[in-house]
């Protein structure tokens, strides 16, 4: 008899709760239909933790599950053919055979067992030989339909796969599919840490752990280990010891040196591919590396269908930059030489640039620099071009009239408006120097084009129209017309005259695909759309930001500039269409480039998407500091618009919550900043001083005062005519006054024409995001238009605006009071607090809320230490002798 040690047959126990995830657990069910299912990824990926859940479901199903934790011993053919017989039969069979009669007595045996079979085959690596390999290939090409095998590990067996696929019998899972999505990073975070960490702090987790579930695990223990959040997130960037030494650990084991060297050397390329590496460091191991990166079994992904390109895990890279400096000891000028040449001999003249500057060779970085520096300040690369730029004098810059006009655009968009000036400064003195030289008319457009950029940052309309007046007739190239154009539409639009802006239209140049063009191409679009917004034709403005998107992202690419500002608005539009799902989705990510490259229209648009999403799902705190940071942006430019609409969405957020001293204070600030600047017709000023009026009319309001609000928020009705979705929420909250003033029968009159005018362009979100009496009043007048059987608005429209009301839960009712000493509190750990308020037990509480025992101890122990209590008791106690009770808030939840 074959001794099996019993670890060997069973999970061993983790040291840590395993959260449950539905999206993974619906993956591996798929594999109840598969005879043969593949989990492969590095190590830290839960292969493991999927497995045993997995496990445990089928269990309770009642199915038969046999585990086996291989490992080195298991080489051998017998006597792993022997530990399987014992495993799902409970004993050897008698007599002495070979691997193979072993196997075919097994397969028998197994026929007969009543229902499935489930052999679960954990910890399959590189030590896995070929021995497990012919054990695993004689089961899958002999084993009955009720056999089946799960193999996990960090490499997939080195069997013939390609007879199960046509059949569809096998599943096969890697590290895309076991990383942690967003939604589940943040739960994961949630129970493991349960501290407040804003969305920008979540998206600067995922950008370095790319969802790797160790590396979270670890992040999770850093945030415990450092008193702020941010310094354990800047300890986290700089590769914990925690990660070298996972990495180091895996990397002996699982890679050659040939390998491991190949990988270092080769840390420098922001992106692998075959060709590339073989010109860089040469052939030697390079078919075998490839072979393991598209086989999901290194820390990297795959960044195109034909699986030939592939980008490393960002602490990998940084571990193998570390290993080479310090065990090999290379100067990597050279592979820098050779990798700038393959990227020149390929056409990729930005990371030619980039691999030139590291290799020192500065001149043939500006002789390439030339080629793409203007197309790179408009995909929105500013940094990487303003770090070209500060590697290259004076002297050489002045001679190139290009590479001016890029340096001039970049320090413009980067708000270096005197650095951008002063590049304006030298291409007229080259103008006036060479009168006569051929290219000097393109020169001159660069520099007008760069003066309309400049006023562009400012938020300058009338020095925009100024400019466009001036330039029209006396521009020549086809992008420095759009330019022009642009700049005419786009003051129109800030001084509010949309008839003037749509007259400013003209045909796109045929060339309009060229990459030289797309982003004033696009920009046009999004004017347009813009106009379209303005009057509430979100119907009309989605099709074309669709398209403008879809042009920056085939000429330019997702994460470029044109891409993002199209992504903006249309995010805007599908939000206020009630699709805060595409909305996100078309944020997601890339917030910091559209704060760089973005004008005023498509910061508004991003800032109030998000925080309306953020705020949908209770998290108050998140939406706060993303206002916080806009108004931060805003005052760093200068930009009053932006600071405005910040400012007034913090007002409405304070009210919504009765934080009415906190909305006093804002106004306070509010008023200063606008009343320092006399409004103008064409000032953003005239644009604040709407706002500001609209807070005004909100605080009486709150402080129980409809009949003061209501005489505001008409005369807003008209003062924002030009801007119909700032009209329309004026209306909106001027029918919610006139309830409290007891004109009821008139406020249902002006909801029912805003029902009809909204149908238009099928506008929803305006009737949910202006508070709980907007909603009251929206639900009767559908019930009233339903019951009367009007025509006035379609029953379609009516349907679709009843089923998204239906989704609200009100976060925060008004008459919310704070507990003393709660300020400090999550919006989680109220939610707690109020049921500790109401008697619930922990498991009560744990149910109520949907989350684990466990957590509800953590929320328990952090609130403890906020209010300065010892027990639930004098939380009680605590909070009562603050303003009143916290009522029992609803649940969160994404409309």
């Amino acid at each position: 008899m074959t001794a099996v040690p019993h670890v060997k047959l069973a999970p061993r126990a983790l040291n840590f709760e395993e959260m449950v995830r539905p999206r993974l657990k619906q993956l591996l069910e798929a594999a109840s239909s598969m005879r043969v299912t593949f989990i492969t990824a590095p190590a830290g990926y839960g292969k493991t933790v999927a497995l045993r859940q997995w496990r445990e479901v089928l269990l309770a199903q009642g199915e038969r599950v046999v585990w086996i934790e291989l490992d080195q011993r298991d080489n051998d053919p017998l006597l792993l053919s022997r530990m399987m017989q014992k495993a799902i039969l409970g004993e050897e069979l008698p007599g002495p055979r070979s691997w193979r009669a072993n196997l075919d007595a097994l397969i028998d045996c197994i026929s007969f067992l009543p229902g499935r079979v489930w052999l679960m085959l954990d910890n399959y690596s590189l030590d896995s030989g070929d021995g497990v390999d012919e054990v695993i290939s004689h089961l899958i090409d002999y084993g009955p339909d009720c056999l089946h095998i799960v193999i996990s590990g960090r490499r997939r067996p080195r069997i013939p796969v390609a007879k199960l696929r046509v059949a569809n019998q096998l599943l096969e899972l890697s590290h895309e599919q076991l990383r942690y999505d967003p939604e589940e990073l943040v739960r994961f975070l949630q129970i493991q840490r349960p501290v407040a960490i804003d969305l920008l702090d979540h998206e600067l987790i995922t950008a370095i752990t790319r969802g790797w579930p160790a590396g979270l695990r670890m992040t999770a223990t850093m945030l415990g280990r450092y008193k702020r959040t941010k310094d354990a997130l800047a300890a986290l960037a700089q590769l914990p010891a925690e990660f070298a030494e996972l990495f180091a650990e895996c990397l002996e084991t699982d890679l050659t040196p040939q390998q491991l060297t190949l990988l270092a050397r080769t840390s420098m390329l922001d992106e692998l591919s075959l060709p590339l590496c073989r010109a860089v460091a040469g052939a030697a191991g390079s078919e075998d590396l490839f072979r393991r990166l598209r086989s999901g079994e290194l820390f990297a992904d795959c960044i195109d269908e034909g699986g030939t390109r592939f980008v490393l895990h960002p602490q990998f890279r940084q571990y193998l930059r570390t290993y080479l400096d310090e065990r090999l000891n290379e100067d990597g000028k050279l592979r820098n030489a050779r990798a700038s040449a393959w990227f020149a001999q390929n056409g990729n003249w930005q990371l030619a640039v980039q691999h030139a500057f590291s290799a020192g060779n500065t001149l043939q970085a500006l002789e390439w620099a030339r080629r793409c520096a203007l197309e790179e300040v408009a995909k929105g690369n500013l940094s990487m071009v303003l770090g070209w730029l500060g590697q290259i004098s004076v002297g050489q810059l002045m001679g190139d009239g290009a590479l001016l006009a890029a340096a001039g655009t970049a320090y413009a968009l980067s708000l270096r408006l005197d650095d951008a000036r002063s590049i304006a400064g030298m291409i007229e003195n080259l103008i006036a120097a060479s009168p006569s030289d051929p290219a000097i008319h393109e020169l001159s457009d660069y520099r007008k084009s760069l003066l309309i950029f400049i006023a562009y940052m400012s938020d300058d309309g009338a020095t925009l129209l100024a400019l466009a007046d001036e330039f029209r007739n006396s521009v020549s190239q086809a992008w420095s017309v759009l330019v022009v154009g642009n700049a005419t539409i786009h003051g129109h639009l800030m001084g509010g005259n949309i008839v003037l802006a749509r007259g400013s239209l003209q045909p796109l140049p045929i060339e309009a695909d060229q990459p030289a063009l797309s982003f004033s191409v696009v920009c046009r679009t999004c004017l347009l759309a813009l106009c379209d917004m303005a009057e509430n034709r979100f119907d009309e403005a989605e099709p074309r930001l669709r398209q403008a998107h879809d042009l920056a992202q085939r000429v330019s690419g997702i994460n470029t500039a044109p891409a993002v500002l199209a992504a903006s608005l249309l995010a805007f539009v599908r939000y206020q269409r009630n699709d805060p799902f595409e909305a996100e989705a078309l944020l997601s990510g890339h917030l910091d480039l559209i704060e760089q490259t973005c004008f005023v229209e498509g910061l508004i648009a991003c800032y109030l998407t998000l925080v309306r999403i953020i705020v949908s799902r209770g998290d108050w705190k998140s939406a706060s500091q993303l206002l916080e940071r806009g108004d931060a942006l805003g005052r760093k430019r200068d930009w009053l618009r932006l600071r405005t609409v910040c400012i007034a969405e913090q007002i409405r957020l304070n009210l919504l919550q009765s934080r009415v001293t906190q909305a006093r204070a804002l106004m306070t600030v509010f008023r200063g900043m606008v009343q320092a600047r006399p409004p103008t017709d064409r000032s953003p000023t005239s644009f604040g001083w709407r706002l500001l009026r609209m807070c005004e009319a909100r605080l009486l309001m709150a402080e129980n005062k409809p009949h003061q609000a209501a005489e505001i928020f008409e005369l807003q009705m008209h003062s924002f005519a030009w801007d119909k979705p700032a009209e329309l929420e004026a209306a909106i909250e001027y029918a919610v006054s006139l309830v409290a003033i007891g004109r009821r029968g008139v406020a249902m009159e002006l909801m029912t024409r805003l029902l009809a005018q909204s149908e238009v362009g099928d506008v929803i979100r305006p009737f949910i995001d202006c508070g709980e009496e907007a909603i009251t009043l929206t639900k009767t007048v559908i019930a009233f238009l339903q019951n009367s059987d009007s025509k006035r608005v379609s029953p379609h429209y009516l349907r679709r605006l009843t089923t998204a009301l239906a989704t609200v839960k009100v976060e925060r009712p008004h008459g919310y009071a704070e507990p003393f000493g709660a300020s400090s509190l999550t919006q989680r750990e109220r939610e707690v607090v109020s049921r500790v308020q109401h008697g619930m037990t922990n498991k009560e509480i744990a149910s109520d809320l949907k989350i684990s025992l466990e957590t509800v101890k953590w929320h328990l122990k952090a609130i403890f230490k906020k209010l300065n209590v010892r027990n639930r008791t004098e939380v009680v106690s605590v909070s009562q002798s603050g303003l009143r009770e916290i009522p029992i808030a609803p649940q969160p939840h994404a409309h």
